[in-house]
């Protein structure tokens, strides 16, 4: 999944996100809060780098984020937008 998008890419973000939603959904029905946890920290560092050089080429594209986050789980987006929230 993750080595055949390239870096920077939104199209390829968004089939990204379509793949990540579909492991994320097999894995609940699959293996349940366990199955979910190991994709989760097996994938989700790369996934969250992948979206933001997709969506920081020049500077902040907000609207690729907000169609990011109409597209997946919210949980993901929580971390992805921590990194662009002031703390």
């Amino acid at each position: 999944m993750l080595e055949d998008i390239t870096p920077g890419s939104q199209t390829d973000v968004y089939s990204l996100l379509a793949a990540w939603d579909n492991s994320i959904e097999a894995a609940l029905e699959r293996g349940g809060g366990s199955r979910f946890r190991e994709i989760m920290r097996q994938y989700l560092d790369d996934v969250i780098d992948l979206v933001d050089t997709a969506a920081t080429t020049d500077g902040v594209d907000w609207d690729f984020l907000l169609d990011c986050v109409d597209a997946t789980r919210l949980e993901t987006w929580i971390t992805i937008a921590r990194r662009y929230l002031p703390t």
